[in-house]
């Protein structure tokens, strides 16, 4: 018995360092012009759907639905950081998980794409970390990059490299890598180099993307290193749920929040303008230099 106690603590202690990591919806926009955004999320906690809302904190398990000309960016702090759903597209967070390993963050980040389209940001990984994304076809593994992949299969890089595995009717796994403004095409099962146009069409979406969840590493940042800027703790309401997230939120150690004051010292203040005092001495002198200038 004192074995496995000993053991059963040993096992308890190792499983304490894991943390649970989140995805902080930062903004949710429509993608047409007098068109309304739209979706919800449902937690493996509680049956039915939720109308989803700009500061709500999705965990592990959860799932969220887009609709129509809708667009859901996400911060995930560690596990990411960034991530955007696209319209009409369901995702569910398998696993969100990060562990402080000495010098290195091993993340578990596990997305099952049942439909539609996400893009991603993904910082830079610790070998030991694992970021993927189940689609109906197959499994992708992503590896500090930034992506965009669809349900049915297709991957795009823009930086860094990925890999597509398709799972065939037998079950047999064939595996494709996808480097650098690359894409996978599921229906011919190729990988071919992007056309400039779509490559900056994605990529401006990315940026985009990354400027709306609050990453601060910006186009530049192609192994993802760059850590976004703190900013001073501030608290973002929560919806009738009643959650809040702040910047300090262990969940999430890189989040950035805005921080109003720093907004409105910015507004323009107008100053008035105080003409200057002549003495005696100045005066006279005034004068005497605008006499000699009629002579």
């Amino acid at each position: 018995m004192t074995l496995v106690a000993a053991l059963l603590g040993v096992l308890s202690a190792g499983s304490a360092f894991a943390k649970d990591g989140s995805a902080i919806v930062r903004a949710i926009k429509p993608t047409a012009q007098d068109a309304t955004a739209s979706a919800q999320y449902s937690t493996s906690s509680e049956s039915g759907w939720k109308a989803l809302r700009t500061g709500k904190v999705l965990r592990e398990a959860d799932t969220i639905r887009t609709g129509a000309f809708t667009n859901v960016d996400m911060f995930l702090g560690a596990n990411g950081p960034v991530l955007r759903v696209t319209e009409d597209t369901t995702l569910t967070f398998d696993a969100l998980t990060f562990q402080n390993v000495e010098a290195e963050t091993v993340i578990r980040t596990e997305l099952d794409l049942r439909n539609g389209r996400i893009l991603g940001r993904v910082k830079k990984l610790a070998s030991a970390s694992k970021y993927s994304i189940k689609t109906p076809v197959g499994v992708a593994a992503i590896r500090g990059t930034d992506f965009d992949i669809s349900a049915n299969g297709k991957l795009v890089i823009l930086r860094g490299r990925g890999e597509m595995n398709l799972v065939g009717p037998g079950g047999e796994v064939t595996s494709f890598s996808v480097g650098q403004n690359q894409v996978f095409d599921p229906q011919t099962q190729t990988v071919s180099d992007l056309l400039p146009e779509i490559s900056n069409s994605i990529n401006e979406q990315v940026n985009e993307m990354s400027g709306n969840a609050g990453d601060a590493s910006g186009a530049g940042a192609q192994d993802g290193t760059a850590r976004p800027v703190r900013a001073r703790p501030k608290t973002i309401p929560e919806d009738k749920d009643g959650e809040e997230v702040s910047a300090d939120d262990n969940s999430n150690p890189d989040a950035v929040t805005s921080d109003k004051s720093v907004i409105q010292s910015t507004r323009p203040v107008t100053v008035p303008v105080v003409q200057p005092s002549l003495s005696p001495r100045s005066a006279e002198e005034s004068s005497s230099s605008g006499d000699s200038s009629t002579e």
